[in-house]
């Protein structure tokens, strides 16, 4: 048996899968800027002076709509 066929590909998990962004996520991601990155396959967008994976920024909304201090 070959390395390959004991080695199965790496499947992300689904909150990593852009498909797996909220409609609010993908209508906010259409009015930002975008750069498309060197390392990865994928643009990152400018969200508040940050460049964002694209699948981080559904965490970083839900984390600003959620989050109140006490």
């Amino acid at each position: 048996m070959s390395i390959s066929q004991t080695i199965s590909p790496q499947i992300p998990p689904k909150y990593l899968l852009e498909d797996g962004l909220s409609d609010e996520c993908k209508t906010l991601l259409s009015t930002l800027p975008k750069q498309r990155s060197w390392l990865a396959s994928h643009d990152f967008y400018n969200y508040q002076g940050f460049w964002l994976d694209p699948r981080l920024l559904g965490g970083v909304l839900a984390c600003q709509q959620q989050f109140h201090a006490q």
